[in-house]
């Protein structure tokens, strides 16, 4: 391999992100999309990367898949790629291993502003019922789907919650390990509070379980803390169960639909802003365009001139 082969640049890059103490899951994120980057130009050193390259590299990545899902690859997915890439050339142009990025002629992808997909109250209750609440796995996926629900909290988030963190008497949630380490305190519904507690008094602590230093919240049966790929594994399996196919079952979705219902009934733009710790507007816009399109679907109704002409 040669000196500078891409991989090396990648791992030195990866090694420089854990230095400004970005969190392991920025971490995988960044690697996932260069590790893409070094296949599809066959690991060539950084210098031989031409425009032209990065943008096969590009449609590479918008036209195959890296799992066996069928799902289309979306036009945001193809985005991050190139917003990661464009961040790596920049470091190494600092760092004197470029004299230029390959990205400056490289327009980023446009992407498609495709509607928000939420849960249904329907959904909500069949994806709930799915889950057996006298087992163990049942009950935990229950208190998940709930927390998700009552919260709009990330799944990275949620993983990481310890027990500590749940304050049942001044009703809130402490998100210490939010994106970008940004901590906040997520309020809970009374009916989230007694779910809770529920679930911490038969379950969180089964004698025969070890128990982990600090204990988490969420573990799995062995109580080991669980992995983000294995809640959306087992929440696409309740998706399946529960007849769901006309929105992708994910804890995202969890998310988009907390964050709308939210607005729905009446919580305000700041509050919500606050509560799913979202940092930049153009996020919370989307949810605000949703709700405003629907009381706008609703206002036409009756406001239509053509509906208030009479016969036709």
């Amino acid at each position: 391999m040669e000196p500078h082969a891409l991989s090396e640049v990648v791992a030195s890059y990866l090694l420089a992100q854990r230095a400004r103490n970005r969190t392991e899951q920025t971490i995988r994120f960044l690697r996932q999309r260069l590790v893409r980057l070094t296949q599809l130009v066959h690991d060539a050193p950084p210098a031989a990367i031409q425009a032209e390259t990065v943008r096969a590299a590009l449609l590479g990545v918008k036209c195959t898949r890296r799992d066996r899902l069928a799902r289309p690859i979306s036009s945001r997915y193809v985005h991050q790629h190139h917003a990661v890439w464009r961040g790596f050339f920049n470091w190494c142009v600092r760092e004197g291993i470029l004299e230029a990025s390959p990205m400056l002629r490289v327009a980023a992808p446009t992407v498609d502003e495709d509607e928000i997909a939420i849960f249904t109250a329907a959904d909500v209750r069949a994806l709930i019922a799915t889950q057996d609440h006298r087992t163990f796995e049942g009950a935990r996926n229950r208190a998940v789907m709930a927390l998700l629900y009552d919260t709009g909290m990330r799944v990275g988030e949620l993983v990481q919650l310890d027990r500590a963190d749940v304050d049942l008497a001044a009703a809130v949630i402490h998100v210490r390990k939010g994106k970008s380490r940004r901590a906040r305190r997520a309020p809970l519904s009374p009916k989230m509070r007694l779910l809770l507690r529920r679930y911490l008094d038969h379950w969180h602590r089964p004698a025969l379980f070890p128990e982990l230093d600090p204990p988490r919240l969420f573990t799995d049966r062995r109580g080991r803390a669980l992995a983000t790929n294995a809640v959306r594994q087992w929440m696409r399996r309740a998706g399946r169960a529960a007849g769901i196919s006309t929105v992708r079952v994910s804890p995202h979705t969890w998310r988009h639909t907390f964050a709308t219902e939210y607005l729905r009934n009446g919580g305000t733009e700041s509050g919500l802003q606050i509560i799913l710790g979202i940092r930049h507007r153009s996020v919370l816009d989307r949810y605000v365009h949703l709700v405003q399109t629907e009381f706008a679907a609703r206002q036409h109704r009756k406001a239509s001139p053509l509906a208030r002409l009479g016969r036709v």
